[in-house]
């Protein structure tokens, strides 16, 4: 049999088991009359339902003389579990008098039929939930079972109190489980969040207790033996129950101690599980299991305590589905607080319930509705920001559309950067999210003019003369200061209707704040960028001409520009050869050894890979001497010209020509001119190469005693002079190589054909000493 026909049927047979449980419970009322035998007669013990009790009136100690017409001892509930129940109608004798109930009439308990229904589908649903959702970790599967069990528990309740063998084992074996399966499920849950082991042996020895009791309920299908073994098995079950919880809160304690200082967060995690546990289970132990075991009643049914338990599992879907655990102070501390808040709403509640149904109101009554209302109350405030999330469209509307406005406009914000365009954005959301006429921004600067931007229904003439005399008062006009500097002072003005207010409330005055908030840097911002941009119009219509790299203030402004170039590309070259080149040379090194050892299979792809990486390398270094050319002071400034040539146009199919008669006085000179020099050759070279697409270049270089003559000469497509050195082409290589031509006090000429080539002569005397000092 395929191993997968298993689970297939395990499934059928819940689900079967699930039918007869439910038809068991909805076919027959719940009884609750309880009896034991005295002197050969049946008498009535217990009567857990009051309401027939006093319908009837029934009372301790009366006799039941038959069960559906038969004696007593021919009734199966009554041999097996001592209990009147699926029966129709009993005859019960009190003293000389006798009278027959007929039971099979009574109305059906909500408490027993419905509610443990709709908890089990509850429950089963999240058990589902979790293991398809959360099924990849130990301890999320063991959550889903937990949730399962408690389904299973509440499944059984109906047909258990109705006297089905089958849901009584199952409901008494599943408590059982309950808190060893809450003890395994800590065990994973630490060891999988904090990495702590805890010995699992002694769930083998509870599992198996479990399991052994299990065996001896088999027994409850035989009349005779069922009530001894039941009654055996109900009280072990009650006292293991509570030795199971208190050995967790024993496990948890230790590990509160003993992580209490290594890991804080973790041990605010324990802490926190600890007390939760104690909030679940003191309910159930202290109303229901206690007083039973030694009152023989409950003060409080298991079927409402019960419902504190959730709190257990619920709580690890929380702190599972959020995986920072070390957030956990923060939840313990919105935890306490809102159940501190929930307190006092609860306790007037309760106080007031008390006071109106003094009568029927009994004390443990009013302790079980202040912890249900308690426990609701501080899941509703502590669910109150998400649900608001939610629901924030349907219950505030119109706040979330002017949040909705207040995101859109940061998105417009930062597209614009003109203050005409802020101010758009500022008018238009303005317009869009308050039920106005008009509005307007206005800046007025220091010499008394202003700039006016309306959008609406707006008096141009009366905005003006009220900001010009400073009276901002009009009944329908209201006024906001959105900025004040030293450049200008900005206000927005809103134009309400006739018959509307002449004020915003208190919401759209809070939105506005927050708009102004928003567009006060956007409008800083445009400002700024506008009066740059004045400022540098201003700075460049001297510029554009030729001869202002001659004047002190663009020499001085050209020089530092390529100054900060050189930095910027020596800052480059140092970190492409610490971090890329070093570490190519050293993995080139190591697949040269690699390479030799005799036992290596693949010398040949480790010797290409080691080629390729050196040819890397060498570009690589190429690209260091473009941007940083050190050879100029070693091997010479012509040389290394012929350098940067033999590399850069290795593999292009163009003919390079260069030409040399270098007197020793050009390798005489600073550093910074040779440089200057260098790169003039090198933006004709590299312009040649990527735009003039030329097959026959010629570069000839000649320095005597005077200064240097550079002419260059291509056959390639040319270009047009008034563009490039215009404004018409963003041209930045021709036009800095003329700015260090001159700042170097050179001349440059040029004859350009189109479709056949540039002629450039370049002539450069050599710098005085006063001029390299300055």
């Amino acid at each position: 049999m395929s191993s997968k026909i298993y689970p297939k049927l395990g499934g059928l047979i819940f689900v079967l088991l699930h039918i007869w449980f439910i038809w068991i419970t909805f076919q027959h009322p719940f009884i609750g009359i309880r009896t034991q035998l005295e002197n050969g007669k049946w008498h009535i013990s217990e009567m857990d339902r009051l309401d027939i009790a006093n319908k009837y009136d029934l009372r301790i100690g009366d006799v039941v003389t038959s069960i559906d017409g038969k004696s007593p001892e021919q009734n199966v509930h009554i041999v097996r579990w001592r209990a009147i129940e699926q029966v129709d109608w009993i005859t019960v004798a009190r003293g000389e008098h006798t009278k027959t109930i007929y039971i099979a009439d009574l109305p059906k308990e909500w408490s027993t039929n419905l509610m443990p229904l709709l908890t089990e589908l509850i429950l089963f649903a999240i058990a589902a939930y979790l293991w398809r959702r959360r099924n990849h970790a130990p301890s999320a599967r063991l959550l889903a079972c937990l949730f399962f069990l408690m389904g299973t528990i509440y499944m059984c309740i109906g047909a258990s109190f109705r006297g089905d063998p089958i849901s009584v084992i199952l409901i008494t074996t599943a408590v059982a489980l309950f808190p060893i399966m809450l003890l395994h499920f800590l065990i994973l849950f630490f060891h999988e969040k904090g990495g702590i082991v805890i010995p699992k042996r002694l769930l083998v020895v509870l599992y198996s207790i479990v399991g052994l009791e299990l065996i001896g309920k088999l027994l409850y299908f035989h009349p005779n033996f069922a009530y001894p073994v039941y009654r055996t098995c109900y009280w072990f079950t009650y006292i293991f129950v509570i030795v199971v919880i208190i050995l967790n809160i024993i496990v948890l304690t230790h590990l509160s101690i003993r992580y209490r200082k290594e890991q804080a967060y973790l041990s605010a995690v324990i802490r926190f599980i600890w007390l939760s546990i104690i909030a679940a289970f003191a309910p159930v132990i202290v109303l229901s299991l206690l007083p039973r075991w030694i009152g023989g009643t409950f003060i409080v049914s298991p079927l409402v305590t019960g419902w504190f338990t959730f709190i257990i599992p619920i709580l690890f879907i929380y702190l599972t589905a959020f995986h920072r655990l070390y957030d956990i102070d923060v939840v313990v501390r919105r935890t306490v607080t809102v159940l501190l808040i929930a307190m006092v709403p609860s306790a007037l509640i309760v106080g007031l319930n008390g006071l109106i149904f003094s009568a029927t109101a009994t004390m443990a009554y009013q302790v079980i509705s202040f912890l249900f209302i308690v426990i609701v109350l501080t899941f509703v405030l502590y669910s109150l920001e998400y649900f608001r999330n939610k629901l924030e469209s349907v219950m505030y509307p119109r706040s979330t559309r002017l949040h909705r406005l207040l995101q859109n406009v940061s998105g417009d914000l930062s597209s614009v950067s003109t203050v005409p365009d802020t101010a758009d954005v500022i008018l238009h959301s303005l317009m869009k999210g308050l039920y106005i006429k008009g509005a307007a921004v206005v800046m007025k600067f220091p010499h008394e003019s202003l700039d006016t931007y309306i959008n609406g229904d707006v008096d141009h003439y009366l905005l003006e003369r009220h900001i010009r005399t400073g009276e901002c008062q009009h009944p329908n006009y209201q006024w906001f200061e959105l900025e004040r500097n030293e450049d200008y002072v900005c206000f927005v003005v809103v134009v309400h209707h006739e018959l509307s207010t002449n004020t915003t409330n208190m919401e759209e005055n809070n939105w506005i704040q927050k708009l102004f908030g928003l567009v006060r840097i956007g409008l800083n911002k445009s400002y700024s960028m506008q009066e740059m941009k004045k400022r540098i119009e201003s700075y460049e219509q001297p510029m554009q001409h030729p001869s202002y790299a001659t004047t002190p203030q663009g020499l001085q402004l050209v020089l530092t520009l390529f100054d900060t170039q050189e930095k910027g590309k020596a800052k480059l070259v140092r970190t492409v050869q610490e971090t890329v080149m070093q570490p190519l040379h050293e993995l080139n090194t190591t697949l040269k050894h690699w390479s030799s050892w005799k036992d290596t299979i693949n010398h040949e792809e480790l010797r290409m890979a080691g080629e390729k990486l050196e040819t890397v390398n060498q570009q690589l270094g190429h690209l260091c001497f473009a941007l940083q050319p050190k050879l100029i002071e070693t091997v010479g400034f012509a040389n290394a010209i012929q350098h940067y040539i033999d590399l850069e146009f290795e593999q292009l199919g163009s003919e390079v020509t260069f030409e040399r008669s270098v007197h020793p006085l050009l390798d005489a000179q600073s550093p910074s001119f040779k440089l200057h020099l260098f790169r003039v050759a090198q933006e004709l070279l590299m312009n040649a190469r990527k735009h003039a697409y030329a097959e026959r270049i010629y570069l000839g270089l000649w320095a005597d005693l005077n200064g240097i003559i550079m002419y260059y000469e291509d056959d390639g497509v040319g270009f047009d002079p008034g563009a490039v050195f215009g404004q018409q082409v963003q041209s930045r290589g021709l036009k800095q190589m003329r700015a260090r031509v001159l700042t170097q006090q050179g001349d440059v000429e040029w004859k350009v054909t189109p479709n056949q080539g540039v002629v450039m002569e370049i002539i450069i005397p050599y710098p005085s000493i006063s001029s390299e000092q300055s």
